[in-house]
């Protein structure tokens, strides 16, 4: 009986499927654990290292760290520290805990904010709480918009601001009394419910709120407003980047990636997405590998820039220092390594035989088994066969019949990992639709 075969190669490099209406024989994948997607193939989960000295628990969402421009902070949800390099000093401050922090950095000047106190440490590195300053409203988020604090979702009594506001204050200072130089002011955002999070990108704010994303532009000495989309987010944390991109979470369950032009792309995945607590994601930006990570307590998801994945670090917090990425987060699970190929028929109705598997790219001798699962009509669910250790060679023979078959890897452990493409050899056992000519390949 003639063999055919079919090569997996650019599918399996995007990692998880986009959708669970992925097209058969798409390539992508329903499982990719441990691994990451990068061009040419997957490559192995680079963990991270939690670097401060003695540890630091994880009380979901927290801990947060923080490296400004002078000063270094880790926030649980109660106490605020500095760092000396990765050591905590004494608590500064203890407050009630409430919200993730938000961070804004003028160097030794800082405010933080987790939606119930100030924070504000001064030029001589003495830190206060408080509900509100005179001159500036208690808020629950806000940035360093080119020396001018801009802030969302205002706590305290402030002219007729509420929780769907956005302020801003004078340039240089922070002072948000409103007065004849037009440069601190406010504005109503258009949708009901609250402004979650407001976070420099490009030349403007965006402000991501319940219902809806919009964009602070700087006008004049004041800002103007564009509305983006009609979709929110679920949490303050579900979005995270730098000034150049930034990556959310909406309330549909979508992943999305908005550029420093505004252009927002709707990457998917909302069939990983729903497994999370929408209250509880956190997005963190690795800005030296161009990553994010997309956590809960009991998730951990990977965006690179060729696809997702699933890693077993949930990750509350990264930071960047001389080029090494460090975070704090919680171990879900053993360290192996899998993935599985979304649906294939080869393009042929009927009952198809796999013969074998062969794997391109490198693993550690005895570390790795293939297996398949099959269906034999359209309804039903999988079955999966036995585990088959792949040879030196790289080839496994499983022989397996059905309508429709998915295929799978399992590493023993995920470090040392490179997959470049999948080898399937298979024989149609079934002819009863074949009318003519056929070319399964």
């Amino acid at each position: 009986m003639k063999e055919f075969s079919v090569t997996l190669k650019d599918g399996i490099a995007k990692g998880l499927r986009a959708s669970d209406r992925n097209q058969i024989n798409s390539e992508a994948l329903v499982t990719c654990y441990n691994l990451k997607p990068a061009k040419g193939g997957l490559e192995s989960y680079e963990p991270l290292t939690n670097p401060i000295v003695g540890g630091q628990a994880v009380d979901w969402p927290f801990p947060q760290m923080f490296l400004g421009q002078d000063v270094r902070v880790l926030a649980t949800g109660t106490d605020i520290y500095e760092l000396s390099t990765w050591t905590k000093s004494a608590s500064k401050l203890t407050v009630t805990k409430s919200e993730r922090w938000e961070f804004i950095d003028f160097g030794p000047y800082l405010v933080m904010t987790n939606g119930l106190k100030l924070c504000i440490r001064s030029f001589g590195g003495t830190w206060a709480a408080s509900d509100s300053l005179s001159t500036m409203p208690r808020f629950s988020t806000g940035c360093n918009f080119n020396g001018q604090m801009v802030v969302g979702n205002i706590k305290s009594t402030w002219y007729d601001c509420g929780v769907g506001s956005v302020a801003w204050g004078k340039i240089g200072d922070v002072n948000f009394t409103l007065d004849g130089s037009n440069e601190a002011g406010y504005r109503q955002t258009p949708w009901e419910g609250s402004v979650l999070r407001v976070k420099k990108l490009g030349a403007g704010i965006v402000v991501y709120c319940q219902n809806g994303i919009g964009l602070l532009r700087p006008f004049e000495q004041t800002f103007g407003w564009d509305t983006l989309q009609d979709v929110g987010i679920p949490a303050k944390a579900a979005v995270g980047g730098n000034d150049n991109i930034h990556v959310f979470v909406d309330t549909n369950g979508n992943l999305c990636r908005i550029n420093s032009q505004y252009e927002i792309q709707v990457l998917g995945y909302d069939e990983y997405m729903d497994d999370m607590t929408p209250a509880n994601i956190v997005v963190e930006h690795d800005p030296i590998l161009r990553e994010f990570h997309i956590s809960d307590a009991t998730h951990g998801f990977l965006l690179t820039e060729e696809g997702l994945s699933n890693k077993y670090q949930a990750v509350t917090t990264i930071v960047t220092s001389a080029g090494t990425q460090y975070g704090v987060f919680t171990d879900l699970a053993v360290s192996t390594a899998q993935i599985i190929v979304d649906t294939m028929d080869f393009g042929l109705r009927g009952l198809k035989t796999l013969q074998t598997i062969e794997v391109g790219g490198y693993h550690a001798s005895g570390d790795l088994n293939a297996f398949a699962q099959w269906k034999s009509s359209k309804i039903g669910s999988f079955t999966t066969g036995p585990n088959i250790i792949v040879n030196p060679d790289g080839v496994a023979t499983v022989i397996m019949t059905g309508d429709e078959l998915r295929v799978g890897l399992t590493y023993a452990s995920y470090l040392g990992i490179q997959l470049d493409y999948l080898t399937l050899r298979f024989k149609l056992s079934d002819k009863r639709y074949v009318r003519g000519k056929y070319n399964a390949a």
